[in-house]
């Protein structure tokens, strides 16, 4: 199957897994996101605040000290300066990572999620296993951090890219945004890899064998958390879960047809 065929298996998962999500019940794991993302907002403004606080007036005195200027109005001003830019960048380096971090703090829902939508397409009954739990907690958050740092890298390189004229900015906006809707997608399939019971370097022979599955289950993933208001109300609440249930159905969904094609040959 084409990576774009497989972009299309994707993108149509999550019309099926809406409706999978309200036919069987899953819905109440959406308030469960939403309590974890409120925690992870509000634990991270008062952490901002209280870091860049802390890193400006240390920054802005030993400037001051610098220029001899400690305890005059331009002290105080260049620590206002240096708390604002600081309090910015922070920001920005919380945003560009929160949906990470709340994939790592709901890694154990979006195992459990998962399990539950195998077990009603398959029949398959999963036993609760407590060991096999923390594997699949562990190997999620993992996987999050893996994917995090490699993305963290393109960001870098597509900075000093965006700088190029005309095109730079452009060619790194959309190439960021496919690389990121890679590896959210990496994600959501891992979980069903691992309950295949595939090792990481298999699942991720298995991901790059089908990147149109994992950037199409990740592009919409990415895009609700870019939308103004709903990226940061909204999609912390239904997108999580409803990407994992897609990527589930997905992969299931490319399975059968792979045997389907098989016992037509």
């Amino acid at each position: 199957m084409s990576n774009w065929k497989q972009l299309g298996v994707a993108l149509s998962s999550y019309g099926k897994a809406l409706d999978f999500i309200f036919r069987h019940g899953l819905w109440k794991f959406f308030f469960i996101s939403l309590f974890v993302s409120l925690v992870l907002w509000i634990g991270g403004y008062y952490a901002i605040d209280a870091f860049s606080e802390t890193l400006s007036e240390w920054v802005g005195g030993i400037v001051a000290g610098w220029f001899g200027m400690d305890g005059s109005g331009l002290s105080s001003v260049l620590e206002w300066v240096f708390s604002f830019l600081i309090t910015i960048l922070t920001w920005y380096v919380f945003l560009t990572l929160h949906k990470y971090i709340l994939l790592i703090l709901i890694s154990p829902l979006m195992a459990y999620v998962s399990e539950k939508v195998d077990e009603i397409i398959t029949g398959k009954k999963y036993p609760f296993n407590g060991d096999q739990l923390m594997r699949d907690v562990v190997r999620g958050i993992g996987i999050s951090l893996r994917n995090m740092c490699i993305e963290l890298g393109f960001m870098v390189l597509f900075f000093f890219v965006s700088f190029i004229p005309l095109i730079g900015t452009i060619v790194s906006m959309v190439c960021m945004f496919m690389i990121s809707s890679y590896f959210y997608g990496f994600a959501m399939m891992d979980y069903t890899n691992e309950r295949r019971k595939l090792s990481i370097s298999q699942s991720v022979a298995f991901i790059g064998q089908h990147r149109g599955l994992a950037i199409g289950n990740g592009m919409i993933f990415s895009v609700f958390f870019i939308l103004p208001f709903i990226g940061k109300l909204i999609a912390p609440l239904i997108v999580p879960i409803w990407s994992v249930v897609a990527a589930t159905l997905a992969i299931n969904e490319v399975i059968d047809l792979k045997k389907a094609y098989a016992e037509k040959k």
